[in-house]
């Protein structure tokens, strides 16, 4: 590697620069580039590693940025192209530095942007469900009320029905009872009537039969005091007057 300041006379111009974002040192020439911070050793040769103490004293005065970085002696070699490299390099990085911050804002914007949508969503969502689950507890509350009311209307009526039913059901059992009670008091009255029929009937045919009884008895007796009395009367007067006056009597 040839010094740099050689290759300026023999070259019309400024070579070629490969401007690259990375902290290298391009320096001009058919594709040699160090390290920006490469020691003076590595980059020289032996006739420049000669110069090195000639070169110390100015080495501030001509050292440039390169790459965001102090360059080593080899970006020395030609200040005013390295200066117009560096503002290059620097505007590009710049650029890039100005395009990454704005991927970062952008990629902070889209996290931003998600994070509100998800607590957006979850604020949404959790709201929905505390109506929906409000609506559900005063549809349900609505329904328990309703289910109350039917049953309680369900039971008035159910009572009124068994009411009614159990009133229907004492009437017609008191009027079974009644005609009952009539029935066999008239049943009661009838075999009253009949057994008092009865038993007058037979007390008055055994009245009958004891005075048709006393009846004859007196009448036979009669009879027969009467028969005795003829008896008598014949025994006196004798048997042909008496003929013969109870013929002409007869008579």
């Amino acid at each position: 590697m040839t010094g740099a300041r050689g290759r300026n006379t023999d070259h019309a111009g400024p070579g070629p620069v490969l401007l690259v974002l990375s902290p290298l040192c391009v320096c001009p020439g058919p594709n040699e580039s160090v390290p920006c911070r490469a020691e003076p050793s590595r980059a020289r040769s032996s006739g420049e590693r000669q110069r090195k103490s000639e070169e110390e004293e100015d080495e501030e005065e001509v050292m440039v940025t390169c790459g965001l970085t102090r360059s080593s002696s080899c970006c020395r070699s030609n200040p005013p192209e390295l200066l117009m490299n560096t503002e290059n390099y620097l505007l590009a990085h710049l650029l890039a530095h100005l395009v990454a911050l704005l991927a970062h804002l952008l990629a902070h914007l889209v996290a931003l942007l998600a994070h509100l949508v998800a607590h957006l969503l979850a604020h949404l969502v959790a709201h929905l469900l505390a109506h929906l689950v409000a609506h559900l507890l005063a549809l349900l509350a609505h329904l328990l009320a309703l289910l109350a009311h039917l049953l309680a209307h369900l039971l008035a009526h159910l009572l009124a029905h068994l009411l009614a039913l159990l009133a229907h059901l004492l009437a017609h059992l008191v009027a079974r009872l009644l005609a009952l009670l009539a029935h066999l008091l008239a049943h009661l009255v009838a075999r009253l009537l009949a057994l008092l029929a009865h038993l007058l009937a037979h007390l008055l045919a055994h009245l009958i039969a004891h005075l048709l009884a006393h009846l004859l008895a007196h009448l036979v007796a009669h009879l027969l005091a009467l028969m005795a009395h003829l008896l008598a009367h014949l025994h006196h007067d004798g048997l042909v007057s008496f003929c013969c006056h109870n013929f002409n009597i007869i008579h």
